[in-house]
């Protein structure tokens, strides 16, 4: 009796067994290549990917330049590139820690959307990777100087930080420069631009604009504030010298961007742009004014600021409906709120004959002497 219940336990017993030693699969990280940052480039009907790898010893206490490799792969497809790497890596290649990946011009002027496809269907892009453009190739930039992702890499991090998007509606969160353009009529792909200074470091210098996923222009960073007065964020202005004041800087926190319908026949809209200013001054002596002076001062600052991002962004979206790519995202609230407003299969040229109208609300925050 108590061997035939013996033999009924056995497949428990060796279930058991088998699991209690945890997962016999774990790679430790001092096993795996890490990859970081990967480019994309496509030249020659031929994607190139250069991937920066972190390979750790068990014995480093933080990752160094000594840990970190450059390999490169080519192929027909991005899966073919990975492929190729995978071979030469020294370690098995990890993707699930990815915190940067850049597009090289070449690539954007082809076509954007597969380079991304296949990181896309593995997963590869979370939460914490964010989508870099670069005007030439994005190898060469990251080939140039390899040490400077292991410097800016976190620095890039905390300027991307909390400007993020929902990708085609999935879980999958890119940055908040990625929209889902396949579902929105003629929604445009804006991607934050990178660029070396002075071969020291990495830094932010306007975006690329793409429309069915190819690059319509490169736009500079004055048309990248006026596309976060729509996403959120904060942009650095500044006021030159006048009979009022010295050249001033200003930083404005976007708060929100608030449409409205004017009309419908002919379909006008208007933005109004809310927002609060942080002004530094420059060499300017504020404790020797009146509580009055300095009331007046901020009321001019204001106007000035004011007038300066009315006209700025009045010609951003001017310059928009020249090319007909709806970047920030009118379509989408027009067709939320009036869909019998909203042509779909002729948005591009509606669009482009809108009356859009600018307003600005904006309100002294704070100030500090510089």
């Amino acid at each position: 009796m108590k061997s035939s219940v013996i033999w009924k336990l056995l497949p428990l017993f060796v279930f058991v067994m088998l699991f209690a030693g945890g997962c016999w699969d774990k790679k430790e990280f001092n096993q795996l290549a890490i990859a970081q940052t990967i480019a994309i480039d496509y030249e020659e009907e031929q994607y190139t990917m250069t991937v920066q790898l972190v390979m750790p010893a068990a014995s480093d206490e933080e990752i160094s330049g000594d840990s970190m490799w450059l390999i490169d792969g080519k192929g027909a497809s991005v899966a073919e590139a990975l492929q190729q790497i995978s071979y030469s890596a020294p370690r098995e290649l990890y993707l699930n820690h990815l915190d940067i990946v850049l597009l090289g011009e070449g690539l954007l002027q082809h076509d954007a959307g597969q380079g991304l496809e296949y990181l896309l269907k593995e997963h590869v892009l979370r939460r914490r990777t964010n989508l870099l453009a670069v005007e030439g190739s994005a190898g060469d930039l990251l080939q140039a100087k390899l040490k400077l992702a292991d410097v800016d890499i976190y620095y890039l991090m905390n300027l991307l930080r909390d400007q993020r998007q929902f990708v085609k509606s999935g879980d999958t969160i890119i940055n908040d420069y990625y929209l889902a353009m396949d579902e929105h009529l003629t929604e445009g792909l804006v991607i934050p631009r990178i660029e070396v200074k002075e071969e020291k470091a990495l830094y932010l210098n306007g975006a690329a604009l793409l429309q069915d996923n190819r690059l319509l222009r490169w736009m500079d960073q004055k048309w990248l504030g006026s596309y976060r007065w729509i996403t959120g964020g904060a942009e650095i202005y500044t006021l030159p010298a006048n009979a009022h004041h010295d050249n001033l800087t200003v930083e404005v926190r976007k708060d929100r961007c608030k449409w409205e319908l004017v009309s419908e026949e002919p379909l006008r809209v208007r933005a109004t742009l809310y927002g609060s200013l942080r002004v530094a001054e420059n060499n300017m002596q504020v404790k020797s004014r009146s509580l009055e002076e300095t009331e007046a001062f901020h009321q001019q600052i204001q106007q000035e600021l004011d007038q300066m991002i009315k006209e700025r962004t009045q010609n951003d979206f001017t310059l928009l409906q020249q090319t007909g790519c709806d970047a920030l995202k009118l379509g989408r609230w027009l067709q939320a709120w009036y869909p019998q407003l909203v042509q779909t299969d002729n948005w591009e040229e509606q669009f482009s004959a809108l009356e859009i109208e600018v307003q600005t609300k904006t309100k002294i925050k704070s100030y500090e002497l510089k």
